[in-house]
């Protein structure tokens, strides 16, 4: 039976046997109590609706915070690579500073050769002629070339 067939029975039931002014107070106290299933059930989807939701949302919670703590863990992996491509920028760097000193280094040596061969050693500015002077135990010679405002020591190794 359903809830207007039952509260029919009831009605005509309470006619019948108690006085109209009994009736009259329990068809309301009836009216309100039915007005209250239909408030609670009402209330009982509302929370079904909203435990859903909040369940949906601890959900996306757990989602979100097993993403934060992978995107935690690529910005320290971003920042040791970056931190790892500086320190090898600073090494290629000073590899490359030693790399042009050796160079130089080899420059300057193969000048030294080149300009112990008399015939060739020439002053840096006039191309003129150094003047060749041996050392009385054929040591190292040291001669001024000077042109203009510029002074240059040349050392050579006589042999």
């Amino acid at each position: 039976m359903t809830k207007e067939v039952l509260s029919k029975e009831l009605n005509e039931a309470i006619n019948k046997n108690l006085p109209h002014m009994v009736g009259e107070e329990l068809k309301s106290v009836l009216a309100k109590a039915e007005l209250d299933a239909n408030d609670l059930a009402t209330t009982k989807a509302t929370l079904e609706v909203r435990d859903k939701l909040i369940k949906e949302q601890k959900q996306d919670i757990g989602e979100l915070s097993g993403k934060i703590s992978k995107l935690e863990a690529l910005v320290a992996r971003k920042e040791a690579v970056e931190e790892r491509e500086r320190n090898l920028r600073v090494t290629l760097s000073e590899q490359s500073v030693l790399n042009e000193r050796e160079k130089t280094k080899q420059m300057f040596d193969i000048l030294g050769l080149v300009f112990r061969n008399q015939q060739l050693m020439r002053s840096t500015l006039s191309n003129t002629p150094v003047p060749y002077q041996t050392g009385s135990a054929g040591g190292c010679i040291s001669t001024y070339v000077q042109n203009h405002a510029h002074t240059e020591a040349i050392s050579e190794e006589v042999k």
